[in-house]
């Protein structure tokens, strides 16, 4: 598969964008054709199990393309969510039922992968990056947890970020969120107690994460709250 093909990672973002600008029931295009038209399509084209070999893969990681990509990230996931709230007031509710599923959907969908192709880059701006991308996402406690948690415990019944077999979707859905919060706050536990310190404390990274997202959706609430 080429680089290039891997731009279509801002297709769900792209569908969303058209859905805010329209307006009206061009706001569930990206569910419709997400949850809709990708599925049943996919009943008709048969995948593939073949992997990519591992010679080249530094090379694919490095190239241009694929760094363009990874920043692009933040700025689109930004924009979206400057245009829900630029929008909020104008829609009417069934039309900003579709604007805010689209938006969501794809914060998670690709911010959460872009965030962890970020994360594991070196340098503090690269976490910055990743922090920033999830934080759009509320889901900022994945920095903990997915690097000091999953890594360790991956493909193990411990873990929150792997489905054991025969589960279904949503039942790994509510397993990862509430499994990977609960990782979370116990491995800055464990952290802050070989400090000889408690976890109510703001040098628990949970507690700060959580309270940076909790400001970002009390300033969203109280600016809405003012049109």
């Amino acid at each position: 598969m080429p680089l290039i093909s891997y731009i279509f990672v801002f297709f769900p973002a792209a569908l969303t964008c058209v859905g805010l600008v329209l307006g009206g029931w061009w706001t569930w295009l990206q569910p419709a054709v997400l949850f809709g038209l990708v599925p049943i399509t996919e009943l008709f084209i048969k995948g593939t199990t073949e992997n990519r070999p591992k010679e080249g893969e530094a090379g694919r990681k490095n190239h241009w393309v694929s760094r363009m990509i990874l920043l692009g990230i933040f700025p689109t996931q930004l924009a979206m969510v400057v245009g829900l709230l630029w929008q909020a007031n104008h829609l009417e509710s069934w039309a900003l039922m579709g604007a805010i599923i689209s938006v969501g959907s794809t914060l998670g969908a690709m911010g959460i992968t872009g965030a962890h192709e970020i994360g594991h880059q070196r340098g503090a701006g690269a976490k910055l990056t990743a922090e920033g991308i999830l934080l759009l996402t509320l889901y900022l406690h994945f920095v903990i947890e997915h690097n000091r948690g999953h890594h360790a415990k991956v493909a193990t019944p411990e873990d929150p970020a792997s489905a054991p077999e025969g589960q279904t979707v949503y039942g790994f859905w509510w397993q990862s969120l509430k499994g990977s919060l609960v990782s979370a706050w116990a491995l800055e536990r464990t952290r802050l107690g070989r400090e000889n310190l408690g976890p109510w404390t703001m040098k628990n990274t949970l507690l700060r994460y959580l309270t940076i997202e909790a400001g970002l959706v009390l300033v969203i609430g109280i600016t809405l709250g003012m049109k």
